[in-house]
């Protein structure tokens, strides 16, 4: 029978290379009283002890025996697996270069970042430091929940200040990649965002860059949308349905066509008679930039005054079908997101719009549907989103 001692030492997969340059493998046997007496009579397979089973005296796994032998390899061509380790190590530090988010690996689990392949692709490169980075904040999160069982006082917290400062650093260095590379995907975002503007794009395009188009909040993960652009707090929600008919909304017991761009349900406040009203709904309407065709159909604001009355109208239930009562003047936050066209202006002004004091946009307070709309232009939500992270992207020196 045979074992891969590459399992615990990658670099045996590759030649090793000699003092003359020479290169060659390496080829282990093993004999002893251990494997004659626990061999098959037709000699295909030795019965090792598994990892389940109660330890005997004189018995061992196949895994030990690898071990053992993997740790004299290392002892006897130190040299050799060292300069293989080395060139693994140097394609895992250019990977980390373009996904900073690892950079914690190298200082804190560099002996598993030396079991990593060096001929993976960048696609299995990114799976197998996904997987240790995971196993490097589980040590974060079992190490913090020890070192903060013994914390009862002010002393103790002094205590527990100089005896974890190792501790308190790996925190932060594990955070700060995260939080570096969250921040280069928002100032990306923007000069997208940037760019389709300027180039007069569809509005599809638009709505994609903010939050994908057909699909529901289940459906995206936290930062596969960009909805701080508009607001941050829109991006912690119960419920958000993009460009879905009301018919097919989870909440609404609907039967309408028609189709809002973006509709949000935020999370209800606990009440202690089990009530379960919302605390509010967002409604989104994007329009193609540089629009000034609207009919009154398209018209945004009539839009966005139908899609209140449609959800005011009806029941509004969970997921499983149980009454989730809107309560009265349950407030609505409308958007309209567009360029501000004449047509657009003159629209606004017809319905009473104030003009907001930035200059870029419009505001109204509908009481009839307990409804703040805002109309935003395109330049303020791009202007409004690069200042907003401006310190961050400072503070990365990127621009």
């Amino acid at each position: 029978m045979f074992d891969k001692l590459s399992t615990d030492i990658p670099e045996l997969d590759n030649f090793l290379t000699d003092k003359e340059g020479e290169k060659f493998s390496i080829a282990i046997y093993v004999e002893g009283n251990f494997l004659d007496e626990n061999v098959n009579e037709e000699r295909t397979v030795i019965a090792f002890s598994k990892k389940s089973d109660i330890k005997f005296p004189n018995q061992t796994t196949q895994e030990e025996l690898r071990l053992r032998i993997t740790d004299l390899l290392k002892k006897e061509f130190k040299s050799q697996i060292e300069q293989l380790s080395e060139k693994r190590l140097k394609k895992v530090r250019e990977f980390v270069i373009e996904n900073p988010r690892y950079k914690p690996l190298l200082k804190y689990k560099h002996e598993s970042l030396k079991a990593v392949p060096s001929t993976l692709s960048d696609e299995k490169m990114e799976l197998e430091l996904f997987k240790i980075q995971q196993e490097l904040e589980l040590d974060i999160k079992k190490e913090s929940k020890e070192a903060l069982k013994f914390i009862s006082n002010e002393e103790d917290k002094k205590a527990f200040s100089e005896e974890h400062e190792k501790l308190y650093k790996k925190i932060i260095e594990v955070g700060n990649s995260k939080l570096s590379e969250y921040v280069i995907h928002r100032r990306l975002v923007l000069k997208l965002f940037d760019k389709l503007l300027k180039s007069n794009t569809k509005e599809k395009a638009v709505h994609n860059c903010i939050f994908p188009l057909q699909s529901l909040s289940d459906d995206i993960g936290f930062e596969d949308h960009n909805l701080w652009m508009i607001d941050e707090k829109l991006s912690y929600h119960k419920y958000l349905a993009s460009d879905k008919k009301f018919k097919s909304i989870e909440p609404l017991n609907s039967e309408s066509n028609e189709r809002p761009d973006v509709i949000i349900f935020n999370k209800p406040f606990v009440f202690a008679n089990d009530e379960k009203p919302y605390e509010s709904i967002v409604l989104i309407e994007f329009k193609r930039p540089m629009r000034n065709d609207y009919t009154d159909e398209e018209n945004p604001i009539s839009q966005i005054n139908r899609y209140a009355r449609e959800i005011i109208k009806k029941d509004v239930r969970d997921k499983h079908e149980r009454e989730f009562d809107l309560r009265e003047n349950t407030p609505i936050y409308a958007y309209i997101v567009c360029d501000l066209t004449k047509k657009l202006e003159s629209l606004a002004a017809d319905s009473g719009y104030r003009p907001l004091p930035s200059g870029d946009g419009y505001f109204f307070f509908n009481e009839n549907y307990s409804m703040y709309v805002e109309i935003m232009s395109f330049d303020k939500v791009l202007k409004n989103s690069q200042e907003r992270n401006k310190v961050l992207f400072d503070k990365l020196n990127i621009t």
